[in-house]
């Protein structure tokens, strides 16, 4: 058990690396689609996850709205989540974040 959690630790700090550094685009191995997709499908069912407001939001001051991940779809460039009411929505790749905080905090 104890070897499990390490491995998933190390993983997940590997992922937000690699995150992080996307973001910045100092390097080119993480960015484009076709590694988006790849991260996205090693995100575990239940991770935690942000949906985005739509860029367009009326309201200037939308926040992201809390969600666990259900599954992801590659072909459609989706997310199945479920949000905090129960309810599971289909979204955008685009619209959806993991949330680093969540990562951490599974860190002893």
């Amino acid at each position: 058990l104890r070897l499990h959690q390490a491995r998933q630790r190390a993983a997940d700090s590997m992922e937000a690396l690699q995150l992080k550094l996307s973001r910045v685009g100092s390097s080119p191995s993480f960015s484009g689609p076709a590694s988006a997709a790849a991260r996205y499908a090693s995100w575990p069912a239940g991770a935690a996850l942000e949906v985005l407001p739509p860029s367009g939001a009326s309201s200037s001051g939308s926040r992201p709205i809390p969600a666990k991940l259900v599954s992801y779809d590659a072909a459609t460039n989706r997310f199945e989540v479920e949000l905090g009411d129960g309810s599971v929505r289909s979204i955008s790749a685009q619209f959806v974040r993991r949330t680093l905080a969540a990562i951490a905090a599974r860190r002893p």
